[in-house]
């Protein structure tokens, strides 16, 4: 599909109502689908924070096997993944009878698509990543016509001597809850390690094309984790025009992660 690049300067008027509607936040289900697992728990947590029930999907086949379950009142869905990506995905929405009235929102990490060309997508809104969870917040009152602001928590002060990263956006979304902490570590660890493999088949095969799609789903997590080494060269992995990197600096990068992935595991308590 032809996305056409405009200046990233435009802003564009969302048309909404102002007025806030109060309703029990407990029977609002939304779905979020992206095919990174760690940027679903995030999501995840923080929606179940502010009391209203979130399912998540890897995919837009997956997600329409869940609609087709469930009534949603809202879809938050990641662009750029496998199988069926965001804008198929929203037009095959669009054109099914029951499901062409839900709100969606688009989260994407490429900044060469603007807000309008999302809108006349059809989609209700969109979010760049890596957001804050403030953010995502405010989208969702605006869409769903509810005063989110009261409902945001404060991050937890912390003090650790970590090496080469932060979880102060993290704990924006996990909040002071241990556990939501923990199950978002945990998805970016276990989804990581999949990554790594990944990423170390693409170099042997030097396809140049499958390492950017793995750099590409893994950069939102890391740069909210500040981790600035690891990020720079997953950028050069992504640029398809940098090329594969030389198998000893894509040896360096996978160590790095691994090492990453050994101290977030002492971050979890349970």
């Amino acid at each position: 599909m032809h996305i056409p690049v405009v200046k990233l300067t435009e802003k564009v008027e969302i048309p909404h109502e102002t007025e806030i509607t109060d309703f029990d936040l407990s029977g609002k289900n939304i779905l979020v689908v992206d095919d990174e697992a760690s940027q679903l728990a995030l999501a995840r947590e923080l929606i179940k924070s502010v009391g209203m029930n979130c399912d998540t999907a890897s995919n837009g086949e997956e997600a329409f096997t869940k609609l087709e379950h469930k009534t949603y009142h809202l879809i938050v869905t990641d662009i750029q993944m496998p199988k069926m990506d965001g804008f198929n995905f929203m037009k095959a929405i669009k054109n099914h009878d029951n499901f062409s009235k839900i709100p969606v929102i688009a989260v994407s990490g490429r900044t060469n698509v603007t807000a309008s060309t999302y809108l006349k997508a059809g989609f209700s809104g969109n979010l760049l990543k890596p957001y804050r969870p403030g953010d995502l917040l405010l989208k969702i009152g605006e869409i769903l016509k509810v005063n989110l602001e009261n409902n945001t928590h404060h991050a937890r002060t912390y003090a650790s001597n970590l090496k080469g990263y932060s979880l102060d956006e993290i704990l924006l979304f996990a909040g002071a809850d241990q556990k939501a902490l923990d199950t978002i570590l945990n998805a970016f660890i276990n989804s990581n390690k999949i990554n790594l493999k990944e990423i170390g088949y693409a170099q042997t095969r030097n396809d140049i094309e499958r390492a950017a799609q793995i750099a590409h789903r893994m950069l939102p997590m890391f740069r909210q984790l500040k981790a600035g080494k690891i990020i720079s060269k997953l950028e050069q992995l992504e640029d398809k025009e940098y090329g594969i990197l030389p198998e000893d600096e894509i040896s360096c990068l996978l160590q790095e992660i691994e090492v990453l992935l050994t101290d977030l595991q002492k971050e979890i308590k349970a």
